[in-house]
């Protein structure tokens, strides 16, 4: 009754407040440090942002409300050159949270019977609508996730980014190697092993890793923040920063 009655009052922050806030830091035996990251890959993969989006929703909606707002209804789709529309519109291109811009008898989405679903969030000025397609049964995958999908790789990988990939794995790698290299020289007899918490596959075998190396205590800390940027390799007098 006692436990109900905290997981009650503290919601989503139970398994903070239970697990890791109260938790005992004494080290006991050999220690083995996970050190993770959010896994984003370099190349546009559409379960990466379907699992992103899927938890930032989960966490953060009640429990009543998950199944209608997580609802998978169709194929959710966005038109490259008009991503965050509020309104209506006629759209001139139409993509899937794949990259394809036609459904699966190959006929162009535009071309076919659509139709408009406005933004979920409607005082938040940062959502937007998106077309719904379902000709093709359902998209695979919650339409507000499949919708983010959509607009990635549209409009960011499509437009914004002309070398189609991001740094964030390269980066996150180096991070790793080096504080592996440093921590080694103070902990001698520590594991070390890297994860990507996005993906909750990654995390287990990190983990079991861990515990196959005989590993008695756990360590986990998230790098997220950090990144190499072309700021490092430049001398401080002309690092130049400008506040708005």
């Amino acid at each position: 009754m006692v436990e109900w009655i905290r997981h009650w009052r503290y919601g989503n922050q139970y398994g903070y407040e239970t697990f890791f806030r109260d938790q005992d830091r004494r080290l006991q035996g050999k220690p083995g440090i996970i050190l993770s990251e959010l896994g984003m890959p370099e190349v546009y993969k559409p379960e990466f942002y379907i699992n992103f989006m899927d938890h930032v929703f989960l966490y953060s909606l009640p429990v009543f409300l998950q199944p209608y707002v997580l609802a998978d209804r169709g194929i959710a789709l966005i038109d490259p050159l008009n991503p965050l529309a509020r309104e209506p519109f006629v759209p001139l291109q139409l993509v899937d949270m794949n990259g394809s811009l036609n459904n699966r008898e190959g006929r162009p989405y535009v071309e076919c019977e659509v139709t408009w679903r406005p933004p979920g969030m409607k005082k938040n000025p940062a959502d937007h609508g998106y077309f719904l397609y379902t000709g093709d049964g359902k998209g695979g995958a919650p339409d507000v996730c499949q919708k983010t999908g959509a607009k990635v790789v549209g409009w960011y990988y499509g437009h914004l980014l002309p070398e189609k990939k991001v740094a964030w794995e390269y980066q996150c790698k180096r991070i790793y190697e080096e504080t592996v290299t440093a921590l080694m020289e103070e902990f001698p007899e520590a594991e070390f092993c890297h994860a990507q918490y996005i993906y909750e596959k990654s995390l287990r075998e990190a983990v079991e890793y861990l515990l196959a190396k005989g590993c008695k205590t756990i360590i986990y800390q998230c790098f997220c923040n950090p990144v190499y940027s072309d700021f490092e390799s430049m001398p401080i007098s002309c690092q130049r920063f400008t506040v708005l």
